[in-house]
């Protein structure tokens, strides 16, 4: 928030002359410095200055906060007696002493003229003496303005004599500029004021300094003064105000009118309507139908069945996730199956299932070996899933140590891995040897080795290991390496500096990753691995197409609010926008994506989510079950069902990214294994391609992550309509697919243009971005989500009245259509936080603390007009575990069940909920 207080003026005498004053303003700028515009300047030839603090370390070691302010930091901040304020904290080094600085400022001006209020204090980072030569705080004053003007009353030189001018009292110190035109207040109550005479050292300018008291031997020291500054009347251009912009404060969730308790657990209940197993096992095992392989319309089909192409959903397991004990096992298979999964990523394994695991594993320059304990339960985690049905994929690298290579100086770990195999064969005989490590291995719970099982669907050569993102882990050999390609082909020799701007370094790269994708997968069959091979999971530039053109399957990574830079250390910042309301609707998941599917080879995502503490991911299932079966993809991995073992068993609080912890998460990726797994929402009627060319491809060098080589928008937008995809097309090429148009660079501007709201041409989703609403109509499945809470109706489904942000789905669970289905699921579904999670501010963009249990569910209510044939039925609000807990009211009204669906607090059987059935 903005503090603005309104000048007052006040009769003053300055250098004996009267003049009506007018307040100047006062402000902090974003280094924590204080400003007075007009007055605190740098020089006569500046308007711009500000207080600093300086401060000379062991020996007289200068530094200074402009310049040297590290972690930097504004909170609001209450006093007492002072009211709210504005809190700013940092960090500096002093030469060898390192010391946190803490400012907080407060508007005292109380109706009158503008004044501030501030508390300057340092400490040691250490605990020690702060061991300071000097420390302070400096206000320049020029001498064109306060040469030959007074200060407490008292004349100031217009020329100079002696380097320090005493200030009188301390707590009325007055500057006044020789014209009488300016002034500037000082009241300290803390700290040692003095004026020091700048021309000493042939500057043109005094300044104002407030020493911190005893800074050498103290571990701390504070200072503490008011300041003002006031124009004649003749310059009242300046009005007077106090600007802090204050943060909104802090913001802890607890249980109130907004928040109630949670009672939610990771049990589904046999035979509920929650407990989604029957669309697994009544495949099982995996893999009875032979292998994976790829049918004529580019989708997974098994080879002994291979005119019925099939879709997979599933989660990740992640590190030691994936190394359980046998009744843990079990228990995890059930928890896969009883939500619809029927695949499972065993993401990570290579650095936990070695034998000294995360010990020195950035350093290890001998290769890991495999700690046998730990493939032995791997080996059984992998035969409990076929057992059930579920299919798994891996990555034969992601990011473990592969020891040390010849012709290479540096170990062989995930910042150089992914860069230097795809160039260096001893490098890649390394990967290979780690990948055959698990391939030849006999698994003794199936009896086989894990080349020849069927229940490995496909696997990742490296792991987000897009060329133009690692290239840089051996820059030094493909810059070599590079020159000797260049001079064959003609082409300019380069250094490293600016290389990546380079198209022909470019065009260079993606040769080099498409020659090793295809070589790799080839060496992996020629050893017999019969598994299809995918890989280059990461960016959406278009000239990746050359390099996913090379592997059977096609595979990225997609999520809604990533937090930012990551969840690993707090606090850590997301934006809290939606993806249904997009400024930019190219950017949203699961869309972006979409041009990224090479067309003729499956496409996979095997890492998403709508990332906590996001308060829209509520929208997420929408997003990506109604839109990933649109666009008639092959796999969907949520990222993650757990990235710890312990966090699967117990009770634990939404944290980073595994949704074993996220309410939020759980119910969301039901309406994405119903749209998507089960089908419900029809793929597109049309299909369009994208034809790559090199020159596109590669003329702007590397391209970057976010804007430099994305694919044109106006064909990204396409994806809200119809299936799209790419191709490269530098000799005339067709896609692998057919088409009902395809475009170019050459054509691209006659791409349609995508209006913020649009269609499917299967009818059944409508978007509109710029409302923020999205709905879904399609025979089993409705589903409405409003951003601002609009009134929406889907088919047999309306919703109205909502008191918040909230998404609805109904789906059939008889295989009836929705509007004559006996048992219906609705899911209300709005966020879920956790107790004591806190917040920088209330709009819950950087997460300070996760909190602890129990959960909170935001409360909220909407009106819900679900049509039904079936005159009769019930309505139960359930429990997490899909039981019943109690009726809910609910109207059939001329073929329609009226109810309003409520996130209310209570307590056992009156416990909220966000799940309903509607059934006998």
């Amino acid at each position: 928030m903005k503090i603005r207080i309104a000048a007052f003026s006040l009769v003053a005498l300055a250098a004996g002359v009267a003049f009506a004053d007018a307040a100047a303003s006062i402000s902090v700028e974003n280094r924590g410095l204080l400003q007075v515009p007009g007055i605190v300047r740098d020089s006569g030839k500046a308007d711009w200055g500000f207080a600093n603090f300086i401060a000379f370390g062991p020996g007289w070691s200068y530094t200074a906060q402009d310049y040297a302010a590290k972690e930097q930091k504004k909170e609001s901040v209450d006093d007492a007696a002072l009211g709210r304020g504005l809190l700013f904290t940092a960090k500096i080094w002093a030469g060898s002493r390192g010391l946190s600085i803490r400012e907080e400022f407060y508007d005292v001006s109380k109706g009158g003229p503008a004044k501030m209020h501030v508390r300057w204090k340092i400490a040691s980072l250490d605990g020690k003496p702060m061991a300071l030569e000097r420390a302070y705080i400096r206000f320049p004053l020029p001498l064109s303005d306060f040469a030959g003007g007074t200060m407490s009353g008292k004349g100031l030189p217009a020329e100079y004599r002696e380097e320090w001018i005493g200030v009188g009292e301390k707590d009325a110190i007055k500057v006044v500029s020789k014209n009488g035109q300016k002034s500037l207040s000082l009241s300290v109550s803390k700290g040692s004021p003095v004026l020091w005479d700048g021309r000493k050292d042939k500057l043109d300018r005094f300044e104002l300094r407030v020493d911190f008291p005893d800074a050498k031997a103290a571990t701390s020291s504070t200072i503490e003064f008011d300041i003002a500054g006031a124009f004649a009347d003749s310059l009242k251009k300046h009005p007077g105000k106090v600007e802090l912009n204050v943060p909104p404060p802090p913001a802890k969730m607890a249980a109130n009118a907004d928040w109630c308790v949670f009672p939610f657990s990771n049990d589904i209940k046999e035979g509920s309507i929650l407990d989604f197993s029957k669309m697994v096992s009544a495949d099982a095992p995996a893999g009875r139908h032979g292998f994976a392989k790829v049918d004529k319309n580019g989708h997974f089909a098994f080879e002994n069945r291979p005119g019925e192409s099939v879709r997979f959903v599933g989660g990740n397991l992640c590190f030691d996730a994936n190394f359980l004990s046998k009744e843990q096992c079990k228990r995890v298979v059930q928890d896969f199956v009883r939500r619809g999964w029927n695949t499972v990523r065993f993401h990570h394994i290579d650095v936990t299932i070695t034998k000294d695991e995360w010990n020195n594993l950035w350093g290890r320059t001998t290769y890991p070996e495999i700690s046998p304990a730990r493939l032995d339960q791997l080996d059984y985690l992998l035969a409990e899933f076929k057992k059930a049905g579920v299919y798994a994929t891996f990555d034969l690298y992601a990011m473990g140590g592969l020891g040390s290579c010849e012709g290479f100086d540096k170990p062989l770990n995930s910042n150089t891995v992914k860069a230097i195999v795809p160039l260096h064969k001893p490098a890649e005989d390394q990967w290979f040897r780690r990948a055959m490590d698990i391939f030849d291995h006999v698994n003794p719970y199936t009896g086989m080795k894990w080349k020849d099982d069927p229940a490995v669907l496909f696997v990742t050569l490296m792991n987000e290991d897009s060329i133009a993102s690692v290239w840089w882990g051996a820059a030094d050999m493909y810059v070599k390496k590079y020159n000797e390609w260049a001079k064959g082909k003609g082409y300019p020799q380069y250094d490293k500096k600016d290389i990546g701007k380079k198209k022909e370094f470019a065009e260079f790269l993606y040769e080099v990753k498409a020659g090793a994708n295809r070589r790799m997968a080839k060496r992996l069959r020629d050893a017999g691995v019969k598994t299809l091979v995918s890989g280059g999971n990461w960016w959406d530039n278009a000239a990746q197409a050359y390099e996913r053109e090379a592997l059977d399957v096609v595979d990225n990574h997609g999520y809604g609010d990533h937090p930012q830079p990551s969840y690993q250390k707090l606090p850590f910042h997301v934006n809290q926008v939606s993806d249904i309301k997009s400024g930019n609707p190219t950017y949203n998941e699961p869309i972006m994506k979409a041009p990224t599917r090479i067309l003729g080879k499956p496409f996979t995502i095997t890492e998403y989510n709508y990332c906590p503490p996001n308060k829209f991911r509520g929208d997420g299932g929408l997003m990506m079950g109604a839109y990933a079966s649109l666009q008639d993809w092959d796999a969907l991995y949520r990222f993650a069902w757990s990235h710890l073992r312990d966090g699967m068993f117990g009770d634990h609080g939404v944290r980073g990214f595994d949704i074993c912890r996220d309410p939020i998460g759980q119910l969301t990726e039901r309406q994405v294994v119903l749209m998507f797994g089960r089908g419900d929402v029809a793929p597109a009627k049309e299909t369009y391609g994208y034809g790559v060319t090199k020159g596109e491809a590669f003329g702007r060098g590397l391209g970057d992550m976010w804007a430099n080589g994305l694919f044109p928008h106006p064909f990204t937008q396409l994806g809200y309509t119809s299936r799209i995809g790419s191709y490269t097309a530098d000799n005339g090429e067709s896609p692998k697919l057919a088409c009902a148009k395809t475009w170019t660079a050459a054509t691209k501007n006659a791409i349609p243009k995508f209006a913020g709201e649009t269609v499917s041409d299967t009818k059944e989703i409508r978007i509109s971005t710029k409302a923020g609403d999205m709905t879904v109509n399609s025979p089993r499945t409705a589903a409405v989500c409003s951003i601002d809470k609009h009134d929406l109706s889907a088919g047999p489904l309306a919703v109205s009245g909502a008191t918040t942000f909230c998404s609805v789905s109904a789906s059939s669970m008889d295989g009836a259509e929705l509007a004559k289905s006996r048992r219906v699921l609705v899911l209300h579904i709005t966020d879920v936080v956790n107790t004591d999670m806190s917040f920088t501010n209330d709009k819950r963009t950087d997460t300070k603390a996760w909190g602890k249990l129990p959960y909170l569910a935001k409360t909220g209510s909407a009106k819900v007009s679900l049509k039904n044939a079936n005159a009769g039925l019930s309505l139960y609000a359930l429990a997490s575990d899909g039981s019943r807990m109690r009726k809910v009211p609910a109207k059939y009204v001329d073929g329609a069940y009226l109810f309003t669906a409520s996130v209310a607090a209570g307590e056992g059987n009156d416990a909220p909920t966000m799940m309903y059935e509607l059934a006998k």
